[in-house]
């Protein structure tokens, strides 16, 4: 389309009636307009029409192509949008019948080539015959309209009409000989199809991917090249063919597995690993039990009951409640009846590693029973680590990892002058350094009288940005011609400018592939003459095979599709531990720079940044208990930092200018404050920033020159800096960030949550529900959570109730001065008020989403029209994400549907039941004994402003000066002994949980390396108290943690005092202890 010829074609092709075919079109030039809508000038008996500037004859046999590679994306995907009603689509994607007749005809002529040859002959043949037969057809309606006179009579033409019912006969016995011998031939053929079939399972599998990963998309070709290697491996030629289809089906996994996970980032290969176990081995699990797996079984019940046995705390009655109800048989047939066994497998470090025992081998339970599921109801701290061991187990792979990646031997064993290389890389992952070493070392080895400057001369690198696109291409057409390597960096800087590049390459490429035409790859001689060929190619722009194109880029949903099919992808990253990014700050500074100033102190300063920076940045893997969010710590933050040492220890002549006493309070609030803290939005993030900062720098580290496992050598050589940094562990410890021992419970839970969103993405199917209503789809995919919505509102009033009448305005709006003490008594209190619009909101909410399913509901009947709202409200419904209009009263809801209902129902449901204790005044009441799970509540930090509000009326104090007291019970008191102002409101809470901690002999204590990531907490009272009333716990023996409502830690409720032994309150804010209302 881009050709500087393609004018000039286009009007010879116009002019003499040729059928045209461009490539390579992103969109219709409006040059084209004119020929789709058949915008003729008549001329008399001419036909003109306008091509640009020029009026060409217009030939009736004209007929253009329009070949692109971009993917359909809805009927809006031509552009401009004028043009869709201009165009035919053809869709010449694969589908997976066409890809398995694909792959058994590839088999064919690798293992039975005699085979597939005969077939192809047979058809040729048959084809023949079918012509033959339509031409004595054809022959003899023209005889018969030929005819004169009596047909009976003339003798000729009977003769004639003989001959060809006899050449008809013999035509029709070989068409039926011919459809025999295929017959036949497809039965020795069809033994490979199980193959071709589970093959083609596989290559759909990896289109899934770009659900998860806008980068992680293959081509049919990398596929098919993977197949065909798969194929020719050595194999023992005496193997049956049963044998021989094992064992190529299990090369081919392999082969596949190594080559995507080579693509993936290491977060998303459990998850690859798990969809090809749901995709090539069907058989090891049920639709239903995946289903419930992933979280999709929207049937079961929201209903968890009573604690089922002695043995199992709350959390894991609620999973095992809805594994009995989703999967009653598997429930039963895992007996937990049998409480010695499962207490014992409870307290078990490794429980995925346990082989089953004997009395549930015979209950028919297979691995995913035993491994997954009872791993995910009772022990979910496991769960990630019982999901790697099912996969590995089921692919048969002896791990989920690929290989350790080597550039040199990727190059040697992968690569092909005709394929890109893209490295996705990660924040901070630079492959420079060894794809320079890559290089050197290939061409240092092809190049005999070798010196430097002769192998780095092939290969060049350039770091895109503004005005090197030029450069670029001259460079790539250089390097095509010469064999050399180019490595093009950071192109997700010119995103704009890839579809240029994507064009020069396919240039190459085509032009390489007329090249290589010849006899030998073709099959018939007789149809190709080489020198007219080799005549007809710019041989000057041929690819050389050593040529190598290498790409760098982080992952961006706006990378061209096509480009990113067409290449071979290697992820990326940098290597993890506190180790490895010392070693590489280090890397960075010179020798000169480490000895600057000639300052022991200064060396001694930088080596504490440096572990500082290791140490924010490698906390990022422990998130959200590290970082409540991911934040992007780069080597410039390194960089200005030194750059502060420099300027607070140096005078402009490069020498010592002050002690370290003077700088320290500088350090701390330029790092927390700018540098470092500059990049934080959270106040708990910002508390650990602060901490690490006081711990790290200040006199004491100077003195002792330790930081944790690093001995800082405290000289000013560089080397002695490297070998303290060599000599550390290549595998972080949770103790060297001041993480709690169990920390590994916590990311192993959070972990496998996130796997398994992953895997409800994949699951989805892909459609196109934007633009049209298909019924018998929405009727399949909805009905479920048609059905759950009317289960879990059974037994309710939820749908019958009204928003109360109680709640008003007005009310809402007086304050506590505004009500005077005749009144007081008849307006509600702010708790009341509260609920009472809590309940309101939710009533709400519960008529909008009922009605809105209802008007699903009546469109897949057929009973009412679809409108545009009920369009985008089925969308985001078929995708399992929570539609807008619902997460816009909710805005904290979950953001997939399923859940979002089961919380909707069960929190209106709780906040109904406190209404109506609120209008008993039993909130009101100091004897009150009853628990409350703030859980229930979809507000609950306004439900603590509420009580402070009450609590103010009832002090006759203003509001902000009061402040929040917490009173930790005994965990069998149920008193409310509160020892603070009778007139305050005490409020006991309970189903707390502790993470990042344990809590021993009523305070905060080490948790151990076994103990659970989640700790129940005993009840407290909280009450309001003025700031000057003595509080039974204080700043020495007590510290701030905050309360999230879930695990997520994205919504803060408030912070409360937890005892803790005297002075470690640092060591409980650097190790990200929390209190969560609820885990999900």
């Amino acid at each position: 389309m881009k050709s500087p010829n393609f004018i000039t074609t286009l009007e010879l092709a116009v002019r003499f009636g040729k059928c045209l075919i461009v490539q390579e079109v992103d969109e219709i030039e409006p040059i084209l307009m004119p020929l789709l809508s058949k915008d003729l000038i008549l001329q008399g008996s001419r036909n003109f029409i306008r091509i640009g500037e020029k009026l060409i004859d217009y030939h009736q046999d004209f007929r253009l192509f329009l070949c692109t590679r971009k993917p359909l994306q809805g009927i809006d995907y031509i552009q401009p949008i004028s043009a869709n009603a201009l165009v035919t689509i053809i869709n010449f994607i694969s589908t997976r019948t066409g890809l398995i007749e694909q792959l058994l005809e590839i088999t064919l002529q690798n293992e039975c080539p005699q085979l597939e040859n005969q077939r192809q002959q047979l058809i040729h043949h048959e084809e023949k015959m079918k012509v033959e037969l339509a031409k004595l057809e054809n022959d003899l309606l023209e005889e018969l309209s030929n005819a004169h006179g009596n047909i009976l009579e003339n003798k000729e033409l009977l003769s004639s009409l003989n001959k060809t019912k006899q050449s008809s006969l013999v035509v029709t016995n070989s068409l039926k000989e011919s459809l025999r011998l295929q017959a036949e031939l497809n039965k020795e053929r069809n033994v490979f199809y199980p193959l071709a079939e589970t093959s083609s399972r596989l290559y759909f599998a990896l289109k899934d991917l770009m659900k998860i990963n806008h980068m992680y998309q293959f081509s049919l070709n990398s596929f098919l090249y993977l197949y065909q290697r798969a194929l020719s491996m050595p194999h023992n030629t005496g193997l049956k063919t049963s044998e021989r289809i094992q064992s190529l089906q299990k090369h081919i996994e392999q082969l596949v597995y190594e080559n995507v996970c080579r693509a993936l980032f290491k977060p998303d290969r459990l998850m690859f690993a798990l969809h090809m176990v749901r995709t090539m081995r069907p058989q090891s699990l049920t639709d239903e039990e995946w289903l419930f797996f992933i979280g999709f079984n929207v049937m079961e019940s929201c209903h968890t009951g009573e604690n089922l046995y002695s043995w199992l705390d709350a959390e894991r009655a609620r999973n095992l409640m809805k594994l009995k109800s989703a999967l009653p048989n598997i429930y039963e047939n895992l007996c937990f009846e049998d409480s010695q066994f499962w207490t014992n497998w409870l307290h078990e470090n490794d429980v995925e590693m346990k082989p089953m025992p004997k009395n549930l081998q015979s209950k028919s339970l297979t691995p995913f029973h035993f491994t997954v599921l009872a791993v995910q109801a009772l022990r979910p701290d496991r769960l990630y680590s019982a999901m790697s061991q099912f996969a590995s187990r089921t692919l048969d792979l002896p791990q989920l990892s690929p290989s350790t990646l080597n550039l040199h031997r990727l190059f040697e064993t992968e690569t092909r002058s005709t394929e890109p290389i893209l490295i996705l890389i990660s924040p901070g992952a630079d492959p420079s350094q060894e794809l320079s070493e890559a290089a050197t070392l290939h061409f240092s080895r092809k190049i005999f009288n070798k010196t430097s400057e002769t192998t780095s001369s092939h290969y060049r690198q350039i770091a895109m940005g503004q005005g090197q696109t030029d450069l670029a291409i001259k460079e790539l057409h250089l390097a095509a011609k010469h064999g050399d390597w180019l490595c093009l960096k950071n192109l997700h800087l010119v995103i704009h400018w890839l579809p240029v590049l994507e064009k020069e390459i396919n240039t190459l490429l085509n032009i390489n592939k007329k090249s290589s035409i010849s006899p030998s790859n073709n099959g018939n001689n007789d149809n190709y003459d080489n020198g007219t060929i080799n005549k007809s190619i710019d041989t000057e722009h041929c690819v050389h095979e050593d040529f190598r194109l290498w790409l760098t880029a982080e992952p961006r949903t706006t990378f061209p599709s096509t480009l990113l099919q067409g290449c071979l992808k290697i992820a990326y990253e940098a290597p993890p531990g506190l180790k490895r990014n010392l070693q590489r700050t280090y890397e960075t500074w010179p020798r000169n720079y480490i000895s600057q100033g000639n300052s022991k102190t200064r060396a001694t300063l930088l080596a504490c940044l440096a572990w500082f920076h290791a140490v924010v940045q490698e906390r990022r893997t422990y998130i959200p208990q590290g970082w409540t969010k991911f934040y992007e710590f780069t080597f410039a933050d390194l960089r200005a930092a030194a750059d502060v040492i420099d300027r607070l220890l140096l005078t402009d002549h490069g020498q010592i200018s002050r002690t370290t006493e003077d700088i320290w309070s500088w350090i701390h609030g330029l790092f927390g404050e700018s540098i470092y803290g500059g990049r934080m939005d959270n106040t708990v993030d910002l508390s650990v920033l602060n901490s690490y900062l006081t711990s790290i720098f200040n006199d004491d580290t100077v003195r002792n020159r330790q930081l944790g496992p690093f001995k800082l050598p405290g000289t000013i050589e560089l080397k002695d800096y490297i070998v303290q940094i060599n000599t550390l562990p290549d595998h972080d410890l949770p103790i060297y960030f001041n993480l709690s021992p169990n920390i590994e419970n916590s990311m192993q839970r959070s972990e496998a949550n996130r796997v398994i969103a992953q895997l409800r993405l994949l699951n989805r199917p892909a459609m196109d529900t934007k633009h049209k209503f298909d019924k018998s789809l929405w009727s399949k995919e909805l009905g479920p959570i048609l059905i759950l919505w009317k289960k879990l509102n059974q037994g309710l009033n939820l749908l019958q109730s009204r928003t109360s009448n109680k709640t008003n305005k007005s009310t809402l709006s007086k304050s506590g001065d505004d009500i005077s003490s005749e009144n007081r008594s008849t307006i509600e209190s702010p708790i009341q008020e509260f609920l009472h619009l809590e309940l309101h909101n939710a009533l709400q909410l519960i008529q909008h989403v009922h009605l809105s399913l209802a008007s699903i509901a009546r469109a897949c009947k057929g009973t009412q029209l679809v409108t545009g709202v009920m369009h985008q409200l089925a969308n985001s419904l078929l995708h399992g994400e929570t539609p807008d209009s619902w997460l816009l009263q909710w805005p904290e809801g979950p953001n997939e549907v399923v859940p979002f209902l089961r919380e909707l129902v069960v929190k209106a449901n709780a906040v109904q039941t406190w209404t109506k204790q609120a209008e008993n005044n039993q909130f009101s009441n100091e004897q009150n004994v009853q628990s409350l799970d703030l859980a229930n509540l979809f507000h609950p930090a306004t439900f603590l402003n509420a009580l402070r509000q009450q609590s103010a009326r009832c002090l006759n104090v203003p509001i902000d000066t009061l402040k929040l007291s917490c009173q930790w019970l005994e965990s069998n008191d149920r008193r409310n002994k509160s020892s603070g102002n009778s007139q305050s409101l005490p409020i006991r809470i309970t189903n707390l949980k502790l993470e990042g901690a344990n809590f021993r002999n009523g305070q905060l204590s080490q948790s151990c390396q076994n103990d659970s990531s989640l700790i129940q907490l005993p009840d407290i009272l909280l009450r309001w108290i003025q700031q000057d009333e003595q509080d039974s716990l204080n700043e020495n023996n007590s510290i701030y943690l905050p309360i999230y409502t879930n695990n997520t830690r994205e919504h803060l409720v408030t912070y409360i005092r937890v005892p803790c032994p005297s002075g470690s309150q640092k060591q409980w804010i650097q190790a990200g202890t929390a209190l969560l209302l609820h885990c999900l």
